[in-house]
């Protein structure tokens, strides 16, 4: 006995039904994933920018001194006028300051991974409702 065409209908409905759940609830989870991820990018952004504050606070402090007591040092050594030694010390120093930026920088780049695993996971998702409602499709 054939079934009745509201059968059909309400299989259709159910099926729709289901995968609106299944969505919403997959997207329930990315959206928690999301907020974790940010969470965690936003640590380790803030262990920087501490770590950062710190540094200055040394060097402002203690760079003056130290490159005085270079300066005055290499001036006795190699014999030079104390402002030579005193550019020359300070050109080191710009030299070391910005290779010590260069390295936080790619360190902290290399930790960083913002929401990466939430995009991979949405694409994984879109592949697989793609894949699931090619596989459903009417064949002709």
């Amino acid at each position: 006995m054939p079934r009745p065409a509201d059968g059909l209908l309400d299989d259709a409905r159910d099926a729709g039904a289901q995968l609106r759940a299944d969505v919403t609830a997959a997207l329930d989870v990315r959206w928690r994933l999301v907020r974790l991820e940010l969470g965690t990018a936003l640590l380790a952004l803030r262990r920087l920018s501490i770590s950062m504050a710190i540094a200055a606070w040394l060097a402002a402090s203690v760079l003056p001194v130290a490159a005085v007591l270079c300066a005055e040092a290499l001036a006795r050594v190699a014999e030079l006028e104390r402002i030579a030694a005193l550019a020359i010390v300070g050109g080191a120093m710009l030299l070391l300051a910005g290779l010590i930026a260069a390295v936080v920088w790619w360190l902290f780049r290399r930790r960083w991974r913002g929401v990466e695993q939430t995009l991979e996971f949405l694409r994984e998702d879109a592949e697989w409702l793609n894949h699931w409602l090619r596989e459903d499709a009417p064949r002709d």
